[in-house]
């Protein structure tokens, strides 16, 4: 959205010959069933800390833990065993 903004600025100040076309990418996967805050904070009670850590980076960064937020996850586990 800011690249589109920051081109028709450059074009309205003779800094571009033309804009090119963009065309933007239809959302499929949009992300859905997230915790509001306060009951998420109840879910963490209960789990171990490491846990913890994990989920709250997940649902920080809308990550799908079973496919975003396990790399993450493993590579930090990887980099504790060394």
């Amino acid at each position: 959205m800011l690249r589109i903004k920051m081109l028709r600025l450059a074009y309205e100040n003779n800094k571009l010959l033309r804009l090119p076309v963009i065309h933007k990418l239809k959302v499929n996967n949009v992300r859905q069933g997230f915790f509001e805050w306060d009951m998420f904070e109840r879910v963490c009670r209960y789990l171990p800390d490491d846990y913890t850590v994990a989920v709250t980076i997940d649902n920080t960064y809308g990550w799908r833990t079973q496919s975003e937020g396990r790399h993450i996850s493993s590579g930090a586990r990887n980099h504790q065993e060394r």
